[in-house]
């Protein structure tokens, strides 16, 4: 899991635990509101050239490193499986790696693999 560390200062030394709590958990709440609000603004980043996944010893997954992630539908022993970078992510690895991004969404473009690399025209019905 994700962490969070401060580095505190002679002030922070003074609180009390509830208000070292409260002070993270304000800091906490104005991340969350400052990710709402700059969301719409910021363009999906796309990885080329360089690898697009990372596992994170972290976290003990693979994250993606941008906000677009180009993969092929493959399947190991009938199971759906995803080619990232050379690199096959099982079914319960790549939905590992979607909990990146919990609490946002995701639209799903089906394109032939050789295509990969084209944003289709996408036709709203």
């Amino acid at each position: 899991m994700g962490g969070t560390s401060f580095k505190a200062d002679p002030e922070m030394l003074k609180m009390s635990d509830q208000e070292l709590l409260d002070f993270h958990n304000q800091h906490i709440r104005d991340l969350a509101a400052f990710a709402h609000e700059n969301k719409k603004n910021m363009p999906a980043v796309e990885i080329v050239g360089r690898p697009q996944i990372e596992y994170s010893e972290q976290c003990s997954k693979w994250v993606p490193r941008g906000g677009v992630v180009r993969c092929t539908i493959t399947s190991e022993d009938g199971m759906p499986a995803f080619e990232i970078d050379d690199r096959t992510l099982t079914l319960q690895e790549f939905g590992q790696m979607l909990t990146t991004y919990e609490g946002w969404g995701m639209r799903i473009i089906f394109v032939p693999e050789d295509e990969l690399h084209k944003t289709p025209r996408i036709e709203v019905r």
